[in-house]
């Protein structure tokens, strides 16, 4: 390590990078993978603080290439990804441009683990820890749609959804807010694992985060002072959470006719994206047992849930 750090000071990175290379060479054939990851990843850390953020990459995905030589389980890659985007979410955020190249960087050595992960096994889904380290990647990025669909399957992610939601809806148009705010929670409800605890604390601590004027009450769902509380898709947000909460409790066929009833009379603003009817006859399907006949927009899934 003293010879690839004297290497770095003088200025000389490409001798310091086949340095590194001739070491990791030794350490491979004697199956010493422990040293291999750890002076990859120190080498890593001193590129990216010298600038040679593109080499450090370089690096970052053959670290990832050597994991996959070594067979280590993909459940066991959470520590080394953690410390990639770690080292590179430290370059210095006064220099935009270095900034903006880290970002998009990070996002490639993220997508060539998910890809470097179905080569180790191809019949395996990255696991929960996986997703969630490379949704914050997409959303270090503003990559949103992507950031959530990771963090959706990801571990322990209800923060990282609200992040994603409040950053995503700030940066769009200040008229697509609840857009953004209502795909965020259907793709939450559509999902096995979240449901509605879940969804009601993204939409909680969403709503807080657009919040202004008195305290909210403790467990509130859409709280007081929430600058889209007014909007037609957050107040049927909320109606839906409350619906599938009741149903979840029995009387499925009562809700259903309500749950038909409200999403009938929001098709108006549910018309504005085109994904909603989808993934409301998914939402139809898990919480009412509604078998979805292959129609096509909202009018399809109002007849498919009358024809009950």
């Amino acid at each position: 390590m003293e010879r690839l750090q004297k290497l770095v000071d003088e200025g000389s990175f490409y001798e310091a990078h086949q340095h590194m290379n001739t070491i990791c060479f030794r350490h491979i054939r004697t199956k010493r993978y422990d040293e291999v990851f750890k002076l990859m990843e120190e080498t890593v850390s001193l590129f990216v603080k010298n600038g040679k953020i593109r080499s450090a990459a370089d690096i970052a995905r053959d670290l990832i290439d050597n994991m996959v030589k070594a067979e280590i389980p993909v459940e066991d890659w959470s520590g080394r990804l953690e410390y990639l985007f770690k080292t590179f979410t430290k370059v210095d955020n006064t220099n935009e441009e270095a900034t903006a190249e880290a970002k998009s960087l990070l996002v490639g050595i993220m997508q060539h683990a998910v890809f470097s992960a179905g080569k180790l096994d191809p019949n395996t889904q990255p696991p929960p820890a996986l997703h969630t380290i490379i949704g914050r990647a997409y959303l270090q990025a503003e990559e949103y749609p992507l950031a959530l669909s990771h963090f959706l399957q990801g571990s322990g992610a209800l923060d990282h959804l609200s992040t994603t939601a409040l950053q995503w809806a700030r940066v769009c148009p200040q008229d697509q807010a609840d857009l953004v705010l209502t795909k965020v929670i259907l793709s939450m409800l559509d999902d096995e694992a979240r449901r509605i605890h879940g969804a009601s604390t993204v939409l909680r601590k969403f709503c807080l985060g657009c919040r202004s004027g008195p305290p909210p009450v403790k467990d509130e769902l859409l709280p007081r002072g929430s600058k889209l509380a007014g909007t037609p898709l957050v107040h049927f947000v909320v109606m839906l959470i409350r619906i599938l909460r009741s149903a979840a409790k029995g009387k499925t066929a009562e809700y259903l006719a309500l749950f038909n009833h409200v999403v009938e009379h929001y098709k108006p603003e549910l018309d504005r994206d085109g994904e909603f009817a989808k993934m409301l006859q998914s939402i139809a399907e898990i919480y009412f047992g509604v078998k979805p006949p292959a129609p096509s927009g909202l009018g399809g899934l109002f007849s498919m849930l009358t024809g009950m």
